[in-house]
């Protein structure tokens, strides 16, 4: 039986306290036990659960953000299969239970989370509201935004982002520039993006790192597929999907000797691959924990894997003793089909890398991909592997090398070639038509032409159908 053994990092010195340190100390337990119980963990190979986290804003006929109040309505009114997020105005749909996918097929997907949803938004639209699908709501102002708050545990939605920007390093970077300058700095950005998200199960801890690390190296060519979040605040970032750029800026809490040392945020991708779940804890608990209310300081665990904010992050739920993996990197897409789709190109992808135990792309080459994927989409060139040598092509050639894995993956599951058609045709029209951030952007060009920005970018989302 392994153990967990905890290495102290040097950079918990500079904010630790009393409550950091009874956090980190929390979080180590739970760790331990983790470890102590790592028998109860091992699966079977027979089940393949997958399940998946879309997040919406709700708007009113004119555009603007609906309040928390009719939010909160839909939480209530759905408690099993909705959540709250950052923004007052923005609503996550979970499929729950998740889906067997050896037993039920990935059509299970979207059957089930298009009866959840359908249920869901007739309630929104009888509030005289509803839905967008951008991955960064376009309409409002950065330094406007409301966030969740009210009862208590909604205190990380405060916490959180003030103590990241109070701990901003002086001189840091704020302002995008690649087209329009836009200040991202203020950490409520963040109540702004939209994902769709999926978690998979599994097998035990050592299959939970290899399928993270996998997750890690799938991202980037994700994200350039999935690209849908050019616009913000009014202005045009410039970016495809401006997203984990915008984050990363915002949360940046590194002193100019971390900064130096080449440590990175904890957001978006980690400086080096997992060795194991030694390390991945570890990794966590280099980082300040920051919450220091009542509840926070009951769950330790789930707070440091909580705002442990990587493309790709395990999840454990204790009480079944399972370990998953959640790919977090893809924007909320125009549609729930193209939403499902995404989600099950990376379940291909992923079962075909780890059947054919296929070779890492070193990291530094994983995130000068996910860099390019976020600044130019479908029109960037991608890093990939060719036998043994690394080659950088354009991304519609990579991409459809890469569909072309999934399929093969898919195939593994016994899944038939016309499902996987279904589900993969819009994403090969990609290929030639671009993401959908570059078609987002064709579009408020074109409108441009007779409306200022703001009408142009509702003419758009109109005209592109992303409002429901």
């Amino acid at each position: 039986m392994s153990k967990f053994v905890f290495c102290k990092s040097p950079w918990t010195v500079r904010f630790d306290c009393s409550v950091e340190k009874q956090m980190r100390d929390g979080f180590v337990r739970v760790a331990e036990e983790i470890f102590f119980e790592e028998a109860l963990y091992l699966k079977d190979g027979v089940t393949f659960y997958a399940g998946m986290e879309l997040e919406f804003p709700i708007i009113q006929n004119g555009f603007s953000p609906t309040t928390q109040d009719v939010r909160d309505e839909i939480t209530n009114r759905f408690p099993k299969h909705t959540s709250v997020e950052l923004g007052a105005n923005q609503l996550e749909i979970i499929h729950e239970p998740p889906v067997d996918i050896c037993r039920s097929g990935i059509g299970a997907l979207e059957n089930d989370m298009q009866t959840n949803f359908s249920a869901i938004q007739k309630e929104i639209q009888k509030k005289s509201a509803m839905i967008t699908r951008v991955g960064c709501y376009p309409l409002i102002d950065i330094e406007k935004v409301a966030h969740t708050k009210g009862e208590q545990k909604y205190a990380k939605y405060e916490r959180s982002p003030l103590w990241h920007m109070e701990h901003q390093r002086p001189g840091a970077p704020r302002v995008l520039r690649v087209a329009e300058p836009i200040n991202v700095s203020n950490a409520y950005v963040v109540s702004l993006m939209n994902a769709a998200q999926i978690t998979v199960d599994a097998e035990s801890f050592a299959d939970a790192i290899d399928k993270l690390n996998r997750s890690l190296m799938i991202s980037p060519m994700a994200v350039a597929l999935g690209a849908n979040a050019r616009y913000l605040g009014l202005c045009d970032t410039g970016y495809a999907d401006v997203r984990f750029v915008a984050w990363e800026i915002s949360h940046d809490s590194r002193s100019y000797e971390e900064l130096a040392s080449g440590r990175q945020t904890r957001v978006g991708l980690p400086r080096r691959y997992y060795t194991g779940l030694n390390d991945y804890f570890n990794r966590i608990l280099t980082y300040p924990f920051i919450m220091n209310d009542s509840i926070s300081l009951e769950h330790p665990f789930e707070v440091g894997t909580g705002i442990y904010w990587r493309d790709a992050r395990l999840k454990f739920f204790r009480n079944k003793k399972t370990i998953a993996v959640e790919f977090r990197p893809v924007a909320l897409q125009p549609t729930l089909h193209e939403d499902i789709g995404m989600m099950v190109f990376y379940l291909g992808r992923l079962l075909w890398s780890q059947h054919e135990k296929e070779t890492l792309i070193p990291i530094e080459y994983v995130r000068v991909n996910k860099l390019q994927a976020m600044k130019r989409g479908m029109n960037c060139k991608l890093y990939s592997l060719n036998g043994s040598a690394i080659q950088l092509s354009p991304a519609s050639i990579v991409l459809a090398c890469e569909i072309n894995k999934a399929e093969k993956g898919l195939q593994l599951l016994g899944t038939e070639t016309a499902e996987i058609n279904y589900f993969f045709e819009p994403l090969r029209q990609r290929l030639s038509s671009g993401s959908p951030a570059e078609c987002f952007a064709k579009k408020v060009k074109e409108c441009e032409q007779k409306l200022g920005r703001r009408e142009a970018l509702i003419s758009t989302i109109q005209e592109l159908n992303l409002v429901q």
